[in-house]
């Protein structure tokens, strides 16, 4: 459905819902230094960058020609990969 959800495990629901995909999420990661901002990879062929504190998409890379299956942090938090 597009959309990225934050959930509260203890109480089983619904947190925040992120929104700005055009196609299915098919991966996150949390950022591993900042556990307020993670990435987001989706059927759209586009990677994002959110913040949980604001609610949105900080900012949109392009440059795979499918869907992006897989994303990571590396562990210091300063990069992430993708795979399509």
């Amino acid at each position: 459905d597009s959309t990225c959800i934050y959930w509260d495990v203890n109480a089983c629901e619904a947190l925040q819902t992120f929104s700005d995909h055009q196609g299915d999420a098919m991966s996150v990661s949390i950022c591993p230094d900042n556990p307020q901002v993670f990435v987001s990879g989706s059927c759209d062929a586009t990677c994002k960058l959110w913040d949980i504190r604001a609610g949105k998409c900080m900012y949109t890379f392009v440059g795979h020609e499918s869907d992006i299956n897989a994303v990571s942090f590396f562990p210091d938090g300063r990069a992430f990969g993708t795979g399509s």
